[in-house]
């Protein structure tokens, strides 16, 4: 289970935290409109 969750990509909504900060990987971070994100999102699913 471990392995699977660190294999996944992480989102993270922030507008405090930058790219740099982001220690677990893959993660990216999601800033500005939450919905045009998401929709984004939706669409490379």
């Amino acid at each position: 289970m471990a392995r699977f969750l660190n294999h996944s990509d992480k989102y993270l909504v922030s507008s405090t935290i930058t790219e740099d900060m982001l220690e677990w990987q893959p993660a990216s971070l999601i800033k500005g409109n939450l919905f045009e994100e998401i929709m984004k999102l939706k669409q490379t699913a």
